[in-house]
């Protein structure tokens, strides 16, 4: 190739380059930006943590509190920290617009309002921190469409009503923290289908009725935390068939009957 093509074709490439780096940068703020952008009017942002969220940027991955990862060819939000930041508002139904979403905190803040039903669209969503907010209503059922859900942290809250027999859908669950709130009712016997629950901890509610026997089912349990509830009958003998279990937790309750011979837990409060 003579040099005067040689430089024609390296003079084109990088006028292609341009054009290409101009037509991305003429598109603006990315989908996963502006679903941000929608969910931060909902926000009071009293000591402008976010200020940094630009909508004159091209994607949000450099916001305070956003995390992306590649997504074939795109950058796609993945996770969303926004762990104690002294906000309040409510939590917009729009961040589930973020399809690639798999952690969501927005723990110890202070939203109030409803947990949206639309939570439940957030399919790929693996952990979930609500805690120490001011949230109130129920707990909404459609979390028991999230097959991914490891860890679903509710505790501290003014969350009411019973925990929704669809929480046994939810086959991934590791962890489920919802103590310190004003839930009743009974405890669902759908638990007895989560074989990967390790920690389940309901304290300081309103929560009747018996501890199913279905709980036997939970075989990976470690941790189950009922203290200062309205339970009562017996507790069950199948909490002895539980290999894992170090820890059973029932003080403040009106249990009758005996501790199960067959218990072999290392602590019983």
């Amino acid at each position: 190739m003579s040099d005067s093509r040689r430089c024609l074709v390296v003079r084109f490439t990088g006028i292609l380059v341009i054009v290409v780096l101009l037509v991305y940068a003429s598109e603006g703020l990315n989908s996963d930006g502006l679903h941000l952008l929608e969910f931060k009017k909902f926000i009071h942002d009293e000591f402008n943590y976010l200020g940094n969220w630009n909508p004159s940027d091209q994607t949000p991955c450099g916001w305070i509190g956003v995390n992306c990862t590649w997504n074939y060819y795109n950058l796609v939000v993945d996770s969303l920290d926004l762990n104690s930041m002294n906000l309040s508002g409510m939590l917009s139904a729009s961040i589930c617009s973020l399809v690639s979403l798999t952690i969501l905190d927005v723990s110890n803040n202070s939203f109030t309002g409803n947990i949206p039903k639309e939570i439940g669209n957030c399919s790929r969503l693996e952990s979930l921190y609500l805690n120490n907010n001011q949230f109130v209503g129920q707990i909404p059922s459609v979390l028991g469409n999230l097959s991914f859900l490891a860890e679903l942290n509710l505790c501290n809250n003014m969350l009411s009503g019973p925990i929704p027999e669809d929480l046994g859908n939810l086959s991934s669950l590791i962890q489920f923290v919802a103590y310190t709130n004003n839930i009743t009712g009974p405890l669902p016997r759908s638990l007895g289908n989560l074989k990967n629950l390790r920690i389940f901890r309901v304290g300081q509610n309103g929560i009747s009725g018996s501890i199913p026997s279905e709980i036997g089912g939970c075989v990976g349990l470690e941790y189950f935390g009922l203290a200062q509830n309205g339970l009562g009958g017996n507790i069950p003998r199948e909490f002895g068939m539980l290999g894992n279990l170090t820890e059973l937790i029932l003080w403040g309750n009106q249990f009758s009957g005996f501790i199960p011979k067959e218990s072999e837990i290392v602590r019983i409060s």
